[in-house]
């Protein structure tokens, strides 16, 4: 049970600080233009942090609870790579679905899907080394 609260709190932490400054440092700027008004402002963004928020929680709790059942025997490194390579990979899809559902236009939601997915692979590596 430790292991799984160490390695969600890991997993959180670390994909959350990481989401935040692609966020501000890429998304933002690259995006800003290709959303418009679909794109949350500094002053509206706290409108939706309590989901943000939520968000991450549910991801970290599944990933954590899900990566020992599946992990490779490659060693924690591999198998954090591998595993957060897998997370990303569905955020990809994810956000591929959402595109074609919403208003949102495909190709930058797609192309921003591939940027924001990436701090799952450095969570997952973080993940797999509290569970080494």
């Amino acid at each position: 049970m430790l292991k799984f609260v160490l390695g969600a709190g890991a997993f959180f932490i670390v994909s959350f600080l990481a989401s935040g400054a692609l966020a501000n440092l890429v998304l933002t700027p690259v995006f800003k233009d290709r959303f418009g008004p679909l794109m949350r402002s500094a002053e509206t963004a706290a409108a939706g942090f309590p989901a943000m928020i939520a968000g991450f929680v549910i991801l970290s709790l599944a990933a954590a609870w899900l990566y020992p059942r599946v992990a490779v025997t490659d060693g924690w490194w591999m198998s954090g790579l591998l595993y957060g390579l897998f997370l990303w990979v569905l955020a990809i899809g994810h956000y591929a679905i959402v595109s074609g559902w919403s208003s949102l236009p495909p190709g930058p939601t797609i192309l921003s899907g591939v940027i924001s997915g990436t701090p799952f692979i450095l969570a997952a590596i973080a993940l797999a080394f509290v569970y080494r």
